[in-house]
């Protein structure tokens, strides 16, 4: 299939399925599944790009490459200055050999994940440094600007709805943080985030499952959410989702450090 001269807003797109020329991709999610890319004169505004199937596991292999010392990293290196002709810029979480973060699904333990140029989302990672348990990468993307964008819209939208209604005090909101707080500290499962909701706060217990999280990473999700709302007194609208996806990443920056 061909298109051309079309513009596609707010898709999930299988880039690799179709011939574009003369383009434009905004706001989209574009899959690719290691097949032959056919783009001419393209503009992407707002992208995510996410790698499925053989591109997939052509980039869980190079970082596999990566973390070995001798011929496997250089390989992957020079790949790298290939395609970039240049020394490629780092965020905190890539600057260590192009990581980006997994959470531990058993400690919550924030901790860097090699996946080069992009990453494959909802990918296992570990052996997680403080337990050895299996974690896994945030999902989310790369967006057009080389910037990481992890948020989980689902679930942050609605914890979001729960938070800033007129019902729940700025108690409640402090209680939720300090039951995520206490869930981290004692390595409790995240079901217990439940009950525990349920039996702190009257108005955000009708709310207990739809703000408890079901990844260990949704778990930094809310706290980005809570952190979010406190700082934004009255608001009740979020926007433009990008301040929280920042306070995220802030928060499993300091998290991991």
């Amino acid at each position: 299939m061909r298109h051309e001269g079309k513009r596609f807003s707010n898709q999930e797109i299988h880039i690799d399925s179709a011939e574009y020329e003369g383009c434009r991709f905004e706001n989209c999610r574009l899959i690719y599944s290691g097949g032959i890319l056919r783009l001419k004169n393209i503009v992407f505004t707002d992208v995510l790009w996410i790698f499925d199937g053989a591109a997939a596991n052509t980039v869980q292999s190079m970082t596999l490459m990566y973390k070995f010392d001798g011929v496997g990293k250089q390989i992957v290196e020079e790949i790298f200055s290939t395609i970039t002709g240049s020394t490629m810029q780092r965020t905190f979480w890539d600057k260590r050999s192009l990581e980006v973060p997994a959470v531990c699904e058993t400690c919550y333990t924030v901790f860097g994940f090699g996946i080069p140029f992009g990453y494959v989302a909802d990918s296992v990672a570990g052996p997680c440094p403080q337990c050895g348990s299996d974690g896994r990468v945030l999902n989310g993307g790369i967006d057009g600007a080389g910037n990481l964008r992890l948020l989980n819209h689902h679930f942050v939208s609605e914890a979001f709805a729960v938070l800033t209604d007129s019902e729940v005090s700025v108690t409640d909101i402090q209680n939720l943080r300090a039951i995520i707080d206490n869930v981290k500290r004692q390595r409790k499962t995240l079901d217990e985030i439940t009950s525990a909701i349920r039996e702190t706060s009257e108005a955000l217990s009708p709310f207990a499952n739809v703000l408890t999280p079901k990844l260990s990473g949704d778990l930094y999700q809310l706290l980005a959410v809570i952190t979010f709302v406190e700082s934004s007194g009255d608001a009740r609208d979020i926007g433009q989702d990008g301040e929280v996806n920042r306070i995220l990443l802030d928060e499993l920056e300091k998290a991991a450090r």
